[in-house]
């Protein structure tokens, strides 16, 4: 096992691509276990866990994109023989376009595409004030409004007491991370959103055009903030789709 990943369909002779994903706050690798049964067997399907998180759970969180991104790098490293797609939703967007370019400085190798769910463009501003700081009682009433979180985590003192601390961990990772203007990409993106999400536009989305150099698209699918889960069957065959693999 490749340490910070979790493998759902390990590499294989028949293995075209590796489609390596990373999930939310407060997310799991595991939010990607049932794209599985919709991939073809020429895709290798990886996903990112975060330390603290899943199969992590013993390890403390971070709150640094920088060596997040470092450590996934560097775990990526030895895959040479099919290339590699990257997929992230919300904060795993954020994580996932700072590995495209860290591979890049590291290996001179660029994904054969970046699929971005979730997230605004980084010159986008954000709906509302960042809330990783705010007093406990606010904070969660700010992750509940956010959904995504099942109540029985609100409703149990001990569930919570575990997902409390992660959840914070996770909402400053993202929140202070600050990106670095840079020359655009040289590898295509795919942009996607959930039309009813109060927190991601559909211009919010579309501005990722002008983060590469490649061909660009985007889609918006039903649902709001968590369409991932919603309509996994359809954004999986978009995800198909854009990688011209199906």
């Amino acid at each position: 096992m490749m340490r910070g990943f979790v493998t759902f369909r390990p590499e294989s002779s028949r293995t075209r691509l590796h489609l390596i994903c990373a999930p939310y706050a407060g997310g799991a690798a595991a939010a990607f276990r049932g794209w599985a049964r919709w991939l073809p067997e020429e895709i290798a399907l990886l996903a990112i866990e975060f330390p603290g998180h899943g199969s992590r759970f013993a390890e403390p969180p971070t709150t640094s994109m920088s060596a997040l991104v470092a450590e996934a790098a560097d775990a990526l490293a030895p895959i040479t023989r099919a290339p590699l797609a990257f997929f992230g939703h919300s904060l795993g967007a954020v994580v996932m376009f700072e590995l495209a370019r860290k591979l890049h400085k590291q290996a001179g190798r660029w994904p054969e595409r970046l699929l971005l769910s979730g997230q605004r463009a980084f010159h986008r501003p954000p709906p509302r004030p960042p809330i990783h700081a705010l007093p406990d009682q606010e904070f969660l009433e700010e992750i509940r409004r956010y959904g995504g979180t099942p109540n029985e985590v609100f409703e149990d003192a001990e569930l919570l007491s575990i997902f409390h601390p992660l959840l914070r961990s996770d909402f400053t990772l993202g929140e202070t991370y600050c990106y670095e203007p840079g020359a655009p990409l040289e590898c295509p993106i795919s942009a996607y959103g959930g039309l009813y999400d109060l927190e991601v536009t559909s211009e919010d989305v579309k501005a990722w055009q002008s983060y590469t150099r490649r061909e660009f698209n985007w889609r918006m699918f039903p649902g709001g903030h968590f369409f991932i889960h919603d309509c996994e069957e359809l954004l999986v065959n978009r995800v198909l789709q854009d990688l011209q693999m199906l």
